[in-house]
């Protein structure tokens, strides 16, 4: 896994004050106390954050001077003996730790079994919760922890032993009422009816049937306390309407994995989950590739990006009033395909309520989007959930430079960005603002008065460029 900031450099920021992920819920602000191939580590007040940096969205130095230190140590950590996140992580076994901080799929607990594929969160009340170990952003310990040691011996539980890779233990929970992907977004409570080779068939409380891809479940716990039922059941809908493919007992689709199971779909009412609400819902008219068509109420077209999803549930109650001509309809053979085929249309794009018109798609990487006011969009199409087709009459050439900044890829547009004033990942809880003031091979290097950011370049999903007259 790619690390976003080389470890050399990171050398270089030890002792450092610094402020990790802006101001989101999984940010903090410390001082870096030792770095590794692929981690650091921020010790503030009486708390050590152990920060993978794949994850780091981005990094503010509050300052640059080295003073004295002397780095504290921390039962279960001993930094000269780990060099990597996952030889720190085998070093905290039967540590009380805190899960990627104050985030949507955080835990706590103790750190009471280590696998290849997962590790093993038990809460106070013995509730077992495993996580995807490629999805731990960072981990905490704190010198007030003891007290919950004290409440758990870290013991592996009968029943859930022996399994070596997250999807073996996501398996084991078919029957069972679970709790996926904490309170992020793609979370989702229910009853697992079935699991396929790549994807779970879930019964929510709504009695509504959600298919989850394997991939984008990052955490796993059963609902209700150890050896009792469910606080609540969730019941399985016996009748669907026509066209479902009933089956023998729960009338839901079955297929070998999850790209069969969209060639099922086609036709249905779904909504489909992404990142930014409020996803797509509608009838899914059609799957290309990596590309699926969700026809919307009323003529609205919504191309999503199946890659980007979290799952898909069945609409079947759902009324969906549309009067599209199907002459309309534009079916790519992928999501890459999108934008190209798209060029001049006005458009509604994840999470953004600002109608935008696709002016450039160079590589298929980045689209170029124009706002009409003299404002510049670059997205990055491999991590964009979904283009809407917009109905909307404003003239979007006016204020649009004659020579347009170009990249063939994001390092490269950011280059030709070089000192002009930039809002990057503007749609998220970590957006950074300022000037672009250089770009190196990882990382980029923002100025927003007296405060120098650090950004990963990996970690960019869109950047927005205003002119200084537009923005007075």
């Amino acid at each position: 896994m790619a690390s976003g900031f080389d470890p050399a450099y990171m050398e270089t920021l030890l002792f450092c004050d610094v402020q990790i992920n802006g101001e989101g819920p999984k940010s903090v602000r410390g001082k870096i106390i030792s770095t590794g191939t692929d981690f650091l580590v921020i010790q503030s007040h009486n708390e050590f954050t152990f920060y993978r940096t794949a994850g780091i969205k981005q990094i503010m130095l509050i300052n640059t001077a080295q003073p004295e230190f002397k780095e504290q140590k921390v039962s279960g950590f001993k930094s000269e003996e780990v060099n990597s996140f996952s030889q720190l992580v085998n070093n905290l076994h039967g540590v009380p730790v805190r899960v990627n901080r104050g985030g949507p799929r955080h835990g706590q607990g103790i750190l009471s079994d280590i696998d290849p594929g997962y590790i093993t969160l038990m809460s106070p009340e013995g509730k077992l919760t495993y996580y995807r170990s490629d999805a731990l952003e960072c981990l905490s310990i704190t010198k007030d922890n003891q007290q919950l040691r004290k409440l758990l011996a870290p013991t592996r539980p009968k029943g859930h032993s022996g399994s070596r890779e997250f999807e073996e233990i996501i398996c084991q929970f078919v029957g069972s009422t679970v709790h996926i992907n904490g309170e992020a977004p793609g979370h989702r409570d229910g009853q697992i009816l079935s699991a396929s080779f790549d994807y779970l068939t879930i019964c929510g409380p709504d009695q509504k049937i959600t298919y989850y891809p394997k991939n984008k479940i990052y955490n796993i716990g059963q609902m209700g306390h150890p050896g009792k039922e469910p606080h609540r059941k969730f019941p399985r809908r016996e009748t669907f309407t026509a066209g479902q493919m009933p089956v023998e007992g729960p009338n839901f689709i079955r297929a070998e994995n999850f790209d069969e199971l969209v060639k099922h779909l086609l036709g249905q009412k779904v909504h489909i989950h992404l990142s930014f609400p409020p996803g797509a819902t509608g009838t899914l008219i059609a799957a290309e590739g990596d590309c699926l068509i969700v026809k919307e109420d009323y003529r609205y077209i919504c191309y999503v990006n199946k890659n980007t999803l979290h799952f898909i549930t069945l609409e079947y109650e759902r009324v969906f009033r549309t009067d599209l001509n199907p002459s309309q309809l534009i079916i790519p053979k992928g999501f890459d395909q999108v934008s190209k085929m798209l060029k001049s249309q006005t458009v509604l794009l994840d999470g953004l309520g600002e109608v935008l018109q696709i002016i450039g798609s160079e590589n298929s990487q980045i689209i170029t989007l124009s706002d009409g006011a003299g404002g510049l969009a670059y997205f990055n199409a491999d991590r964009l959930g979904k283009i809407r087709l917009a109905d909307y009459e404003k003239d979007f050439t006016v204020g649009i430079p004659a020579t347009l900044n170009r990249g063939e890829s994001m390092r490269n547009l950011l280059e030709k960005l070089k000192g002009q004033r930039v809002a990057v990942n503007f749609l998220q809880p970590e957006a950074v603002m300022g000037i672009l003031f250089d770009v190196f091979d990882e990382f980029i290097v923002l100025l927003f008065y007296n405060k120098t950011f650090l950004v990963p370049i990996m970690q960019i999903n869109s950047i927005l460029v205003r002119s200084f007259e537009t923005n007075k």
